[in-house]
């Protein structure tokens, strides 16, 4: 005797999805260009994702009769649309966000489980508010980054003309240098009467002459 397994298995599909069960965008009332053809979207997406699961979940009785159908053609549209490939597709092809796809479908297309689509509205509205937050978040912390790092740069940039500047032959390091070489020599009995007599010649102010002999060691 066969088991009802294997009829279940033997048994051919069913007839196709039952026009209650798929999104009709003639009942539709649409207001505009726009709205007709993301509702003609959303029934496209639906019964393009249910057509692709076709035989793969087992057939099912239904009705009073029990005839077999495929599970597929079981669900409802809105079902289809929790799938989060087949909402992002037909907010593409309509060229709307994700949310605006949830909403016309909610208000208009009145979906059997409206519920769930509901809530996956209020989740989008969530990421999409923590996302522009982070995004402006992330973008006042780049340009800080971004300032500090010029500051830095430009701090650097002068540093380094001022090192190549002071360290070039008769700069700043070759003129201090030279002061306290006459200095060491034993030559002037202070450091001020050194830097005052020796500035002038060296083309260097009394008070840079000073500061360059500043904590050197007395004369041997």
């Amino acid at each position: 005797m066969t088991s009802t397994q294997n009829r279940l298995r033997a048994d051919k599909p069913g007839p196709n999805t039952p026009p209650n069960l798929r999104l009709d965008p003639a009942t539709i009332s649409t207001k505009g260009t726009a709205q007709a053809i993301l509702a003609q979207v959303i029934a496209e997406e639906t019964e393009k994702k249910r057509e692709s699961q076709r035989g793969k979940h087992g057939m099912v009785p239904r009705g009073l009769l029990g005839n077999l159908f495929d599970y597929v053609d079981t669900q409802h549209w809105d079902e289809y649309l929790q799938d989060i490939d087949v909402l992002a597709a037909c907010a593409e092809r309509a060229g709307v966000a994700r949310t605006q796809v949830l909403d016309f479908a909610i208000e208009e297309c009145s979906p059997p489980n409206w519920r769930a689509l509901f809530w996956m509205r209020a989740w989008y509205e969530q990421i999409y508010r923590n996302t522009a937050a982070d995004m402006a978040e992330a973008t006042k912390d780049l340009e800080k980054l971004y300032a500090r790092k010029q500051v830095e740069s430009a701090r650097q940039r002068a540093k380094e003309m001022a090192d190549a500047r002071h360290g070039k032959p008769g700069g700043n390091r070759d003129k201090q240098a030279t002061i306290r070489a006459i200095w060491a020599s034993g030559k002037y009995s202070s450091r001020d009467v050194c830097a005052e007599q020796e500035c002038a010649g060296l083309a260097m102010s009394i008070s840079t002459a000073r500061k360059a002999l500043r904590n050197t060691p007395n004369p041997a």
